[in-house]
């Protein structure tokens, strides 16, 4: 073994990757895996490590023992493994998972590995496992990262599960292999407080193709808008509500249920079109069906979808234009379609994020997937050889005497420069909240072959960006995080209403300090929205929303927050074209959001 892979202890070692610990593991761990004493013991609070130890002896053949006393585990490529011993280990995990006292992240994590284990057996539970995975779920709320990180590598593993059970159940005799357990993904991703982990479910269910369409058949339409009341369209400052923090009511619940699911079902709907196949006319009519109801501009219309379900939509394109010409789940014949459809949406969407998103969507579709560079080597010819300013400017048209917003005008700006480099994880994002959480992978210089198979594929994080792009990340999650705090849907719309303007707020443009990002939950001093907004402002959410509110969409990690500091002390001393406030009061501002990340 070399040393590299292990620091060496008087009493043992200690490996330095997980997964070399685990596949070592895998290798010796038939010599007590049929000790019903040790592994009761070992289960009882097992490690990740463990637990991937078990998923891969759940892959392999026991041979006879071959006489020198080492167990003989040979590891099958192509084979369903018998089930003798795989069966009693998956059956091991999911009996120990449910008679947990501690429903927690070690519980999801054994739930998942009893799911991967059984998706190769003969005789498969899917069904069983999902309904134990989803019964749990809405138990285990999310409190720190450490939840959210289990939650978030479930739903990995459960998306992939079933995707072995579809593929397995297209090729064995009707009847002989469960469905994939579609269903239960969907109401986990629908019931989940977790932005992250919501937005990852739909994910992997949008490249479930045929399978999920038809799991979820008569759940993907525009069916359950919820509308706030007109009075709640108003524009009322201040009212009740939002004085009392938006307590929790049953009937809020419930509405916060059903947007939620609404929301799902708003992702879905692209994604789908993207990965269907002998259901891919009933996928399409379902988008056309949602591409209805974007444009009114009576938010009270029945037309009218409310703006956090719009910008699902969005982002459903978004996340389906991500996807490559290689993805082996994405159908290249339908590229133009969607993107199609999205311009469609583009020309009728007045939301400023709706409108930045889709156009990030469009600047992924317009990549060639072989770029060709100029003689200068600046800048690549989009498929059809137009010019690339001139292909973004025709996206963005806009009614005569409309002027666009803020962040749109910059994000048209990157989005030039993403089809000029051909580098579009420089110059935009896949999902606001996941980049400012991780600084992530550096990006491939021009020219390099790409090996992954998204355009901006999960490892990418904020230090990829170009400078331009991390400061308006920046800003554009500030103002989500004004707009999209609290727990009911009818007051949420009511401020995004309030931010459907094609201005930005006098904290955004100037003064900072009505942000007020210090403040924690149990201050004396109020926290609800329009509170400590400067004197005539229309937008009225001022402060910002207090550490430990959770209530609001992500928060923004330490690093990335003294990153804008360092880029206000380098190159971009000057202010960005929307805001108006001098260099170091910007950095003063980062340095409190700083602070109040690092706490």
């Amino acid at each position: 073994m070399q040393l590299g892979l292990v620091d060496p202890y008087r009493d043992g070692v200690r490996f330095q990757h997980s997964i070399m610990q685990a596949y070592l593991g895998s290798r010796f761990i038939a010599a007590v895996a049929e000790d019903d004493e040790f592994m009761q013991a070992a289960l009882e609070d097992p490690g990740r490590e463990l637990l991937m130890a078990l998923v891969l002896y759940s892959r392999s053949r026991v041979d006879e023992d071959p006489g020198d006393g080492s167990p003989a585990v040979r590891l099958q490529a192509d084979a369903i493994p018998e089930p003798a011993h795989a069966t009693r280990i998956r059956d091991r995990i999911r009996q120990a998972a449910n008679s947990r006292n501690a429903q927690d992240a070690k519980t999801l994590d054994m739930l998942a590995s009893a799911l991967e284990i059984d998706a190769v057996l003969r005789r498969s539970i899917h069904q069983e496992l999902a309904k134990d995975l989803a019964d749990m779920w809405e138990q285990i709320t999310v409190t720190d990262r450490t939840v959210e990180d289990a939650k978030l590598r479930a739903v990995a593993r459960f998306g992939e599960a079933a995707r072995t059970i579809a593929l397995r159940a297209e090729r064995a005799q009707p009847g002989a292999v469960p469905g994939p357990a579609y269903e239960q993904l969907f109401a986990i991703g629908s019931c989940d407080e977790s932005y992250r982990v919501r937005i990852a479910a739909a994910q992997e269910i949008g490249v479930g193709g045929d399978p999920a369409l038809d799991a979820l058949r008569g759940k993907l339409g525009p069916t359950e808008l919820v509308r706030p009341s007109r009075a709640a369209t108003e524009d009322e400052h201040l009212d009740d509500v939002e004085r009392s923090g938006d307590a929790g009511t049953s009937d809020s619940v419930a509405r916060e249920q059903a947007r939620r699911r609404e929301t799902m079902r708003a992702w879905l709907a692209p994604m789908l079109v993207g990965s269907t196949h002998g259901r891919a006319e009933q996928a399409s009519r379902n988008l056309d069906l949602w591409l209805t109801h974007v444009g009114s501009d009576d938010r009270t219309s029945d037309r009218c979808l409310p703006l956090p379900v719009e910008v699902a939509l969005a982002q459903g394109f978004k996340h389906a234009a991500n996807r490559r010409p290689e993805h082996p789940l994405f159908r290249t014949e339908v590229r133009d379609d969607l993107a199609e459809r999205a311009r469609e949406m583009l020309g009728t969407a007045r939301f400023w994020f709706s409108r930045l998103t889709l156009v990030h969507a469009l600047c992924l579709w317009a990549l060639p997937e072989t770029p060709t560079y100029s003689r200068k080597g600046k800048h690549v010819t989009t498929p059809a050889g137009s010019d690339p300013e001139a292909l973004v400017d025709r996206w963005l048209g806009l009614p005569p005497g409309e002027r666009e917003h803020p962040f749109v005008i910059e994000a048209r700006k990157l989005a030039v420069l993403a089809l000029e480099t051909g580098q579009p994880e420089r110059f935009m994002w896949i999902d606001e909240s996941g980049v400012v959480m991780k600084v992530g992978t550096r990006a491939a210089g021009p020219g390099v072959p790409r090996k992954h198979q998204l355009w901006i594929p999960p490892s990418t994080g904020w230090s990829s960006l170009h400078p331009h792009a991390q400061r308006l990340v920046g800003d554009v999650l500030l103002l989500l995080n004004l707009a999209e705090r609290g727990r009911d849907p009818q007051v949420r719309d009511r401020r995004l209403n309030r931010a459907r303007r094609n201005d930005l707020p006098p904290c955004l443009t100037a003064d900072r300090k009505p942000l007020d990002p210090t403040q924690t939950v149990g201050t004396a001093k109020s926290s609800a929205p329009g509170t400590n907004c400067k004197h005539g402002c229309g937008f009225d959410l001022c402060p910002y929303p207090p550490k430990g509110e959770q209530t609001y969409r992500s928060e923004l990690s330490e690093a990335f927050c003294r990153r804008q500091q360092t880029l206000l002390g380098g190159r971009l001393r000057r202010a960005a074209p929307w805001q108006g406030a001098l260099s170091g009061e910007l950095k003063a501002f980062w340095a409190d959001m700083e602070e109040r990340a690092r706490r």
